[in-house]
């Protein structure tokens, strides 16, 4: 009874689940329990610190009617708080499994070997073998900006400003989830050993490069390919768009290639490849592969710069992690010229 307890407790300690996921785009929030909402209502009204707009834009107008610029708002998540705008463009957000914590990291365990058979007959070809639990850290993610306070006072610009925020943070982010360190920031998921890399040859070759990722889909193990999707760089994508199959149509139409669907991501291109020879292209199963971990709550801060007369700051300290945690789940396709 006490392994059987055990396992129990091991199992449920973390589950990706589709619950959790938090929909940019169709603002659909996670379940709550009412002790997570309790504890959150506490923090929203001890970040406000008097101040009890529950809007952005009303925050703004308060602060500056009575003056108070040291004043915090309470953003119960960034990615809340940047639901209405379009510039907050992150497709790892949109694809991912996403999940919110107070903690400073979220452990994906590992799985022991798991085998299945007929008549008490396992077959080894299709077992399962164990894998190591994945720790994926949260890291400090800081966005500031200046702005002159008369700009402030229109009200309806709001919105601008959040639309700056959001466009200078998804950057950060986008950048770090595919090329970050691993040490000040999340260890990018192209910097990461365990990542399936596949090398196509034939960039310059538009036919060629098609049939090389083609066949890396294929590659892919079939309990991923459902709901998987490629992630593929702007100059990349000008390249595919041009291929065009036997019977003369486009391969790359209504923003699918062969059947899945493609998000823009210019951060794969190699920024440091001078000849412009090297892009890379990430297909698979997001869900499964990635994970993003968010803090529950944060703050954006509005406050005096003295040095600076007539100038507010604006920040938004935050915490933020991602991480590959199957890396069966996702291949990345290094496309070559030669």
């Amino acid at each position: 009874m006490q392994d059987v307890a055990q396992e129990e407790g091991y199992e449920t300690k973390y589950v990706p689940t589709a619950d959790l996921a938090y929909d940019l785009y169709n603002g659909k929030k996670s379940s709550e329990c009412s002790l997570a909402c309790a504890r959150q209502n506490f923090y929203a009204q001890s970040a406000n610190k008097g101040f009890d707009e529950t809007d952005f834009a009303g925050f703004i107008a308060k602060t500056l009617r009575e003056g108070s610029f040291n004043s915090a708002f309470s953003i119960k998540s960034t990615v809340d708080f940047f639901a209405n705008v379009p510039d907050f463009y992150n497709p790892f957000r949109l694809v991912s499994t996403c999940v919110k914590t107070s903690a400073d990291s979220v452990e994906v365990p590992g799985l022991g070997t798991i085998a299945t058979g007929w008549n008490n007959v396992t077959d080894a070809n299709i077992a399962r073998a164990a894998s190591n639990a994945v720790l994926v850290r949260s890291f400090p993610i800081f966005t500031k900006m200046e702005l002159p306070l008369h700009f402030l006072h229109g009200v309806e610009h709001t919105i601008y400003v959040k639309a700056l925020l959001g466009m200078q943070r998804s950057r950060f982010e986008r950048r770090a989830f595919v090329n970050g360190d691993g040490r000040t920031e999340p260890l990018g998921i192209l910097i990461d050993p365990k990542l399936n890399k596949k090398d196509v040859h034939g960039y310059a070759d538009g036919n060629a490069l098609a049939d090389g990722i083609l066949e890396q889909v294929f590659a892919l193990t079939s309990e991923f390919k459902h709901d998987a999707c490629f992630m593929i760089s702007s100059s990349m994508q000008a390249k595919i768009a041009r291929v065009k199959d036997q019977t003369g149509r486009y391969i790359f139409d209504n923003r699918e290639l062969f059947g899945y669907k493609v998000y823009t991501l210019d951060e794969l291109k190699d920024s440091d490849d001078i000849s412009g020879k090297h892009d890379t292209i990430l297909f698979g199963n997001f869900k499964y592969g990635h994970l993003i971990c968010d803090s529950n709550e944060s703050e954006l801060r509005l406050h005096d710069l003295f040095d600076k007369p007539n100038t507010i700051g604006l920040s938004m300290p935050a915490n933020c992690g991602a991480a590959l945690v199957c890396p069966e789940a996702i291949i990345a396709i290094d496309t070559i010229e030669a």
